[in-house]
């Protein structure tokens, strides 16, 4: 029914997408980052309060994404930036589980990879702050969940 949806009206909202929602890229961010976090969450190498630091980390992930103000959108580099910095300080303070560099670059840095749809960064446009411009064909609630 959704694709039956965006082909009857898709061609008078040229400018549409469908975002994911937040839940869906805090998965996409497990995926790719909660190994580097070691110990408790992964059962590798990260000490003993790896899991109070992913659970920080994420947190400051979900209140990033679900924040849907536009006036939080000049904000967000700098918020990027404090959540590279809490992967970076896993390996300052030697306990990230692996290389941290794969996750880096999928995660992507502001202003180099703003168009790079590889990186998360690139893909940053799903966040709630830039649903208010776009038409979605699709759920827009911050923090709606999916069903499976």
């Amino acid at each position: 029914l959704h694709l039956a949806i965006i082909e009857v009206i898709g061609p008078y909202f040229a400018a549409w997408c469908h975002l994911l929602c937040v839940w869906h890229v805090a998965q996409l961010v497990a995926k790719h980052v909660k190994h580097i976090f070691g110990a408790a969450v992964t059962g590798k190498r990260g000490g003993p309060d790896s899991e109070k630091r992913w659970n920080r980390y994420i947190r400051k992930l979900w209140s990033t994404a679900k924040r849907s103000d536009i006036q939080s959108i000049p904000d967000l580099p700098a918020e990027w930036e404090e959540m590279r910095g809490m992967i970076t300080d896993l390996q300052k303070n030697d306990l990230a589980s692996g290389s941290i560099e794969a996750v880096l670059t999928w995660f992507g840095k502001p202003g180099l990879d703003d168009d790079n749809w590889g990186t998360l960064w690139g893909r940053r446009k799903q966040f709630c702050c830039f649903t208010h411009s776009r038409f979605t064909l699709g759920e827009a609630r911050a923090g709606a969940r999916a069903s499976t």
